[in-house]
């Protein structure tokens, strides 16, 4: 019915800009998230010096996985010398890596995803730090009441909703990784197993299947490295070109170099330590959020830990004004709990189970 009313009114006046986004904003609540990228697309070209319609539109093609497109978009609005991603990134663009992250995530690109969460980590991080200076400040110059609001600033900056959200697309992302790395050591024991029993002609066919599946696995990930790189060198001869035509007296701040550009060695990092990092952090500053229980239980139920699931979840239960949602992932967290918890051999850890076991709620 909305889409109904949205299309008269845009057969009314076509150049509206609002009619335009919200019927974007209808399709995104349909489901066609393409559909939706590319009206708010045209709606932006609409008005091009539009600062919030172009950060939409950018928007809308990252919910659509539109990376590339989404670069080049939000790039409009940046400064033209050196990297539009390092001006983003310097700008400290929150809300723009939470999405691109949350995209390359969808799309299993863990290292890339894991680059955008990281770096609102990194300005988060930078926030507290550069407090430091304001000590002295406050003291000099007997600003108090203006250094007990930065205190208290710093005591919850961790759970600001940036940050939350930033977080729990890094747990998410290390996950995945480890649910990869476990897939991984399944399908190596299986192989293993199944070789046990063959003729040494048939294990050397099998092998020769496996060093083949390997060998495209690896010149797939190449291709995808020597398409980015080229993509990256394309972009960089344009913005030189740029340069060169301006031909500024002075030269640019120099960008520091990236020794990791797709993530890789985020991606290396020991996956449930990591994510188990994001969740001290969130349990610490985001308690009253039931998402940071539910994430909590998940890592330590991976990690074997059955006393901290059993904390997340009576903490969780805790809670007030959680959603059915919500409510619906606790049940079910609270029957693989009850179901594993029949592995325990530790009877120390089987009494304190036992004995909190009656407190978790249905």
């Amino acid at each position: 019915k909305a889409m109904e009313y949205i299309e008269k009114c845009i057969k009314q006046d076509s150049t509206l800009l609002d009619f335009l986004q919200r019927k974007a904003r209808i399709l995104k609540h349909m489901g066609d998230l393409n559909k939706a990228a590319d009206v708010m697309v045209e709606g932006r070209k609409l008005d091009l010096a539009d600062r919030y319609i172009n950060n939409k539109a950018t928007e809308y093609l990252l919910h659509a996985d539109r990376v590339e497109e989404a670069d080049a978009t939000i790039a409009l609005f940046t400064r033209h010398e050196g990297d539009p991603q390092q001006n983003l990134f310097d700008m400290q663009c929150m809300w723009y890596e939470i999405e691109c992250g949350k995209s390359q995530l969808r799309q299993k690109k863990y290292g890339l995803a894991l680059k955008r969460f990281f770096a609102v980590e990194k300005h988060f991080n930078d926030f507290v730090e550069d407090q430091f200076d304001f000590h002295t400040y406050c003291i000099r110059k007997m600003t108090l009441r203006a250094y007990i609001q930065m205190l208290r600033l710093c005591d919850e900056i961790y759970g600001r909703p940036f940050f939350v959200e930033a977080a729990h697309g890094a747990i998410a992302s290390y996950e995945a990784l480890a649910d990869k790395e476990e897939e991984k050591a399944k399908e190596e024991a299986k192989i293993a197993a199944a070789n046990a029993n063959m003729s040494a002609a048939e294990k050397k066919k099998a092998k020769r299947a496996l060093a083949k599946a390997r060998k495209a696995e690896f010149k797939r990930k190449e291709e995808e490295e020597q398409n980015a790189k080229l993509h990256k060198e394309v972009e960089e001869k344009e913005r030189e070109a740029a340069k060169n035509g301006k031909a500024k007296a002075n030269p640019g701040p120099t960008r520091p170099k990236d020794d990791d550009p797709f993530g890789e060695k985020l991606a290396e990092k020991p996956a449930l330590e990591e994510a188990w990092r994001f969740v001290s952090i969130l349990q610490r500053y985001a308690s009253e959020d039931v998402k940071t229980h539910v994430a909590a239980f998940d890592i330590a139920l991976r990690k074997k830990k059955f006393l901290l699931c059993l904390q997340a979840l009576l903490k969780a239960q805790k809670l007030e004004n959680v959603s059915a949602e919500a409510k619906k992932e606790l049940s079910s967290r609270r029957t693989v709990f009850l179901e594993q918890v029949k592995q325990v051999t530790n009877p120390v850890v089987l009494k304190v189970i036992n004995e909190k076991k009656a407190e978790l709620k249905n």
